[in-house]
């Protein structure tokens, strides 16, 4: 029994390792298999030509100018001489004319010097006009009124008209344009007369001249 139980057990052995054996070698070549197994890759090739190169053209031939050669001729050539044209007569010139000579000036007498224009000389002072010297307003009051212009109620304005002398003294008074009061005009000339005091006027000169004088006086009746 024990022999019979080891043949039986070295068979089983003896099987699996074959069995082991088969396996190994499918599995050695499904691995060999697949490691040689690659994918083909196709490189195109390279066709090449000759392409033919013209070569370039040759450069352009130098010119040569021509040296010019210097005139040997030193020859003199003299200016050619005028014609001479010969007269075919004598020159006759005209006579020449005879002027009468001039008789003797008439004395026309002495001369007589003609007086030069004189220069008036720019004035020394400027001329100014009479101008008063004491105050307009006291030559008229309120107690000159006449009582004849009272009475009736008179206004207005009088303008007059003064004549002044070198003295600076009133030589005379007029009425340029009246009040329509005769008693108020009457009036203005007798005060302003009788009470204004004037710097006489002067000339360019500086000298006192006669002059004028223009002004006006209203009258107003003075209430009570």
């Amino acid at each position: 029994m024990s022999y019979a139980n080891s043949g039986a057990g070295s068979r089983r052995v003896g099987v699996i390792a074959t069995v082991a054996a088969i396996h190994g070698l499918a599995l050695y070549g499904l691995v060999t298999g697949l490691a040689a197994s690659y994918i083909e890759v196709v490189v195109p090739g390279l066709t090449g030509r000759n392409i033919p190169i013209e070569p370039p053209p040759p450069p352009p031939e130098p010119q040569v100018t021509p040296k010019q050669e210097a005139s040997t001729d030193s020859r003199l050539v003299a200016p050619k001489t005028p014609q001479l044209v010969e007269s075919r007569g004598p020159v006759v010139f005209d006579a020449p004319l005879e002027l009468p000579l001039p008789g003797p000036i008439p004395d026309k007498g002495p001369l007589i010097e003609l007086p030069q224009p004189t220069v008036s000389a720019s004035p020394k002072f400027s001329p100014k006009a009479a101008r008063p010297r004491n105050d307009t307003a006291g030559w008229i009051s309120t107690n000159d009124y006449p009582s004849s212009a009272l009475r009736r109620g008179e206004q207005g304005t009088v303008r007059f008209e003064l004549t002044i002398g070198a003295n600076g003294k009133v030589e005379g008074c007029r009425v340029t344009a009246p009040s329509g009061s005769p008693a108020l005009d009457a009036a203005t000339c007798k005060y302003v007369a009788a009470r204004a005091r004037f710097e006489p006027a002067r000339d360019e000169t500086g000298a006192k001249v006669a002059g004028t004088y223009a002004s006006n006086v209203t009258w107003v009746i003075p209430e009570d």
